[in-house]
């Protein structure tokens, strides 16, 4: 980033610092033959997701809110089995 003359950096127009769809839905689907209950998606995001008795993860609610996506975001990655996938 460019240094500016007041001594504080300035970010660029053309370079956003966090790249959002804003308006756009996040439905985040559970895929039940990959899940092993590793609980990693429950412990990041316990209101978007549980474990069911079966030992598999589920998503709790369709409606996501907007303030949880970042939360849910890394819930999916932090999936070891990769059970977890966003379609927004």
């Amino acid at each position: 980033m460019p240094f500016t003359m007041r001594g504080r950096w300035r970010r660029h127009a053309s370079r956003p610092a966090i790249q959002r769809n804003w308006g756009v839905a996040m439905k985040v689907i559970a895929d039940s033959t990959m899940c092993e209950g590793n609980l990693e998606c429950l412990l990041i995001c316990p209101e978007v997701f549980a474990v069911s008795e079966d030992n598999q993860a589920k998503v709790l609610t369709d409606n996501i809110p907007t303030g949880l996506y970042d939360k849910v975001r890394l819930a999916v990655q932090a999936c070891p089995r990769a059970a977890l996938r966003i379609e927004e």
